[in-house]
């Protein structure tokens, strides 16, 4: 009922009246449609006309960074773009827990370690367990925002490839 009630402001509002008592509907400027929806957490293609009536094409989104999903919206009205299916999910808050699989030193840590904001070197030692093609020994300290701190000389270095027989 909402988008209705907008069409009948919106076409009141570009009515003139004649002498005659007469409606006269002037036409209205094309709009075209913001490509960013704050309300779909998505980006729609540009160039497209807003539109008092949907019709059948469709417009794929692409969601915001960190947002996962997909999203499909056929149109645009004054009130912003309308989704035919799909979502854009936000994105996880983050946890107070360490990342068991550590990328940056190819190791497995322990699970259900809290995050601290300071590597004070004065906290427990962690052993982690390298990679499967790694080799070593790697221990840290702690894990920060930014993941695992190893204490020096700790390192997984990659296995190299055992050279073919002749």
């Amino acid at each position: 009922m909402g988008r209705f009630f907008l069409l009948f402001l919106l076409i009141s509002s570009q009515s003139s009246w004649a002498k005659d008592n007469v409606a006269r509907v002037v036409a209205p400027s094309v709009t075209y449609c913001d490509t960013n929806s704050s309300s779909l957490h998505a980006v729609f293609p540009a160039h497209v006309k807003e539109t008092f009536i949907c019709e059948g094409k469709t417009y794929n989104g692409t969601c915001w960074p960190g947002y996962t999903g997909s999203i499909q919206a056929h149109c645009c009205d004054v009130l912003g773009w309308v989704k035919v299916k799909g979502e854009c999910k936000e994105p996880a808050p983050p946890t107070d827990e360490c990342v068991t699989n550590s990328s940056s030193l190819h190791a497995v840590f322990p699970a259900h370690i809290k995050k601290t904001l300071i590597c004070t070197g004065k906290t427990k030692v962690y052993n982690g367990t390298c990679w499967s093609g790694y080799s070593g020994s790697v221990q840290a300290h702690c894990c920060d925002i930014e993941g695992w701190v190893a204490l020096k000389g700790s390192d997984c270095k990659k296995v190299p490839p055992h050279p073919s027989p002749p």
